[in-house]
């Protein structure tokens, strides 16, 4: 039995150079990676915006707007605050083509989305890479050994799984009635 995703699941993951993009849509995938250049200026996260704008309109499906994860800015410690704050500012971008399309950006930490991978939360670039080989031959294929695309890949399926099961939830179920046997309080015994 094929499941059918009539959502398109779009992952990203973010850097302050580069976006690297993942959407799966039932049996198709479409990887996609931009760079937004070097060095940084106050024009990258406008190219980020869109790189994402652009993205989105070739993926959209015209039934459901695409659902979008992406990798949440990591917080660099005190002597890398700029590489956070250039991070945060790609993402911001991000978040504004994704919300112009109506839908929101569901940000997830690294630990997060290698946790629910299955590969743990402190998972190495090769651990990532040799699951999705694994798990998911002909995406990894696509990503073309670049770790930004694979991590992109991984953000996808973790969001795929999310609005599979959102949508399991939302189901209607039916709810059978079953009698049960009256018990009556004569017939019950207390140890005292």
């Amino acid at each position: 039995m094929t499941t059918h995703y009539i959502t398109p699941v779009v992952g990203i993951d973010p850097s302050a150079g580069t976006l690297a993009l993942v959407c799966l849509a039932d049996d198709l995938a479409v990887v996609d990676k931009a760079n937004l250049g070097r060095p940084f200026t106050t024009l990258i996260p406008e190219r980020a915006y869109a790189v994402v704008s652009e993205f989105l309109a070739s993926v959209s499906t015209g039934v459901a707007e695409p659902r979008v994860f992406m990798e949440a800015p990591v917080v660099a410690g005190a002597r890398n605050i700029q590489s956070t704050v250039k991070q945060a500012m790609v993402s911001g971008a991000v978040q504004v083509a994704v919300s112009e399309w109506g839908t929101e950006t569901i940000l997830l930490a690294p630990a997060t989305w290698k946790k629910d991978v299955g590969v743990g939360g402190n998972a190495n670039k090769e651990k990532v890479a040799a699951w999705l080989k694994k798990n998911h031959r002909r995406l990894y294929d696509m990503c073309m050994m670049d770790q930004d695309l694979i991590d992109a890949a991984c953000i996808a399926l973790v969001g795929r799984d999310v609005v599979e099961r959102a949508s399991r939830m939302a189901a209607p179920v039916e709810v059978r009635r079953v009698e049960l046997p009256v018990i009556h309080p004569t017939r019950l015994r207390h140890n005292v």
